[in-house]
C-alpha cells in the first residue's frame, strides 16, 4: 500500500479514479457526521483494492461526482461491512444506492461466525489481525485530520480487502454464494432508506399499548415528524421526542395551556409548533 493521504483537492481525485477503475471490487467504507441533520454527512470516504488504498476527504473536496459514479459503476462489486448505514449516505446522495454489493456482515454467518458479528471480529477471525479501537468517537468534520486518524480509517477499508477474496472462495467452494443474492437485493430497496412516513409511528416504544384513537393521533405525529425532520434536514427528537408522541396521543390536549402539561415539550417549541400540533391531534382524533 502506499503512504497514506488524504486526497482533498480535484486533481488529486480525478487521478485516484483513474488508478481505481478497472477493477472488478472496491472495498468501501464511510465516515460521517449526523449529530445535527436528518442525513448523514459524509466526512471521509475510503476505498481500497488489493494494491491501493484511497481517502477522500469529503469536507474539503466541493464536488465527489467522479468517485461516487465509480461507486455507481454498474459491474463493479462493492464490498462492505454492515452496509446499511454506509448505504443510506448513498441513497441520500443519489436518491438510489449502488448495485453489485456483497455485505461481509450479512456474509459471515454463511461461514460459521456469529450473526451481526463487528467488524473488529471479523477481522481478528479471518485474517488474524487485532485492530485499534481507540478512535471510534472521532470527530470526522474536523481538519487536519492526523496520521493515526487516517490509519484506522484506513484499515477500516485494508482488511476489508483482505477478508473478501477469503470469504468470498468459501462460500464459492461451499455452493452458498448464490444464497447471498436475495440479501442484496434487500439492501438496494429505497424504503430501507426512506420508509414510508406513515409508518414511522411502528418505531416508536410502546405504540402496541396505545387504544385505537389514541394510536391514529400517533400516526398522524410520527407522520408530520418525519415529513418535517427530512424538509428541514433536522433530527426526529430535535422536533418532538418519542415520549413526547407518546403523551400527546394518550392525553390528545385540545388547547395550548394543556401543552404546557407535557413532559419534556418546550414552551419554545409550544410556541412555534403548538397550533400545528393541536390541528394534527385534533384532525386525526376525529374530532
Amino acid at each position: 500500500m502506499p503512504p497514506l493521504t488524504l486526497i482533498d483537492t480535484p486533481a488529486a481525485l480525478d487521478a485516484e479514479v483513474a488508478a481505481l477503475s478497472g477493477a472488478r471490487w472496491l472495498a468501501v467504507d464511510t465516515e460521517f457526521y449526523r449529530e445535527r441533520t436528518y442525513r448523514p454527512q459524509l466526512c471521509l470516504l475510503q476505498i481500497a483494492t488489493p494494491t491501493r488504498v484511497a481517502l477522500v476527504d469529503a469536507v474539503t473536496l466541493e464536488d465527489l461526482t467522479p468517485v461516487i459514479d465509480l461507486l455507481y459503476t454498474p459491474g463493479v462489486i462493492k464490498v462492505l461491512h454492515a452496509a446499511r448505514q454506509d448505504l443510506e449516505l448513498f441513497y441520500w446522495m443519489r436518491g438510489s444506492v449502488p448495485r453489485d454489493l456483497f455485505d461481509t456482515q450479512v456474509a459471515a454467518p454463511l461461514l460459521g461466525h456469529a450473526d451481526q458479528i463487528g467488524y473488529g471480529n471479523l477481522v481478528r477471525e479471518v485474517v488474524e489481525v487485532e485492530l485499534e479501537k481507540a478512535f471510534k468517537r472521532t470527530d470526522w468534520k474536523r481538519r487536519p485530520l492526523d496520521q493515526e486518524h487516517l490509519q484506522y480509517a484506513a484499515d477500516d477499508v485494508i482488511y476489508l480487502a483482505k477478508m473478501y477474496p477469503i470469504m468470498r472462495d468459501k462460500l464459492e467452494e461451499l455452493g452458498k454464494l448464490d444464497e447471498l443474492e436475495p440479501r442484496w437485493e434487500e439492501l438496494s430497496r429505497p424504503e430501507l432508506y426512506e420508509p414510508p412516513a406513515d409508518q414511522m409511528y411502528l418505531k416508536v416504544k410502546g405504540h402496541k399499548r396505545l387504544r385505537a384513537d389514541a394510536l391514529e393521533v400517533l400516526k398522524a405525529l410520527a407522520s408530520w415528524r418525519e415529513l418535517t425532520a427530512r424538509e428541514r434536514d433536522l433530527p426526529r427528537g430535535w422536533l418532538l421526542k418519542d415520549g413526547v408522541l407518546m403523551a400527546l396521543a394518550r392525553r390528545q390536549p385540545r388547547r395550548m395551556e394543556e401543552l404546557y402539561k407535557i413532559k419534556d415539550l418546550s414552551p419554545k417549541t409550544i410556541k412555534r409548533r403548538g397550533k400545528v400540533l393541536l390541528r394534527i391531534i385534533r384532525e386525526s382524533a376525529g374530532s
